[in-house]
């Protein structure tokens, strides 16, 4: 079966773009692309659709890869970026990776598109699981933060012997400490047995 790919193809040789598709054809990729050569039309085409991969010519007149590069990490686009040229110097290329391309060939052996085009889908795939892994911790980091703060009931913890780590403004107004306070305290010394028997309305130990 057949893998669908959206490519956004920086290129102004219709010969070499089309080279491109017909090797990621043969990789098994059902290819949806779009070809441009200037920065104005690759802008609009970052705005405007979702593009699985870019893979881009080093040098083109008016434009080429260092740009298209630099339009996309501006953009703040999460997009696998691949330099591919017919003639780049190996500084150059290094110079491409440490800006964020991902990686880079040469038009003449393009065997290994293939298998870069699909690590780098990989790799993005799993930024995309821990950013959602982060948004839905930080979620429920602010649920509860919520349900602690709103709460009625005096709440604060710590460890069996140690400080006062967090406290809700609930527990600051039964204790009459501000939360500062609360937290320069050890708990040992915030209520004797007691105390702490009372609050919690069970005899206290004789």
């Amino acid at each position: 079966m057949s893998k669908e790919l959206k490519l956004l193809i920086c290129e102004d040789d219709e010969t070499d773009a089309l080279l491109l598709l017909r090797q990621l054809e043969k990789d098994g990729y059902q290819v949806h692309s779009l070809q441009v050569d200037n920065a104005a039309d690759f802008t609009r085409a970052l705005e405007d659709n979702v593009w699985d991969v870019i893979v881009s010519d080093y040098n083109i007149p008016g434009f080429g890869g260092p740009l298209a590069l630099e339009i996309t990490n501006d953009l703040g686009k999460d997009i696998p970026f691949i330099l591919v040229s017919g003639a780049i110097g190996e500084e150059q290329a290094v110079n491409m990776v440490k800006a964020g391309a991902n990686d880079y060939l040469m038009k003449g052996n393009l065997m290994r598109l293939g298998n870069v085009i699909e690590r780098e889908l990989k790799e993005v795939q799993m930024r995309q699981e821990i950013r959602m892994a982060d948004q839905q911790r930080r979620a429920n980091e602010e649920k509860y933060r919520a349900i602690i703060n709103n709460s009625i009931l005096g709440i604060f913890i710590s460890p069996v012997q140690g400080n006062i780590i967090e406290s809700n403004p609930a527990a600051q107004t039964l204790f009459g400490y501000t939360e500062e306070e609360l937290l320069a305290l050890n708990v040992e010394k915030l209520f004797d047995a007691a105390e702490a028997a009372s609050l919690m309305h069970l005899p206290a130990m004789s």
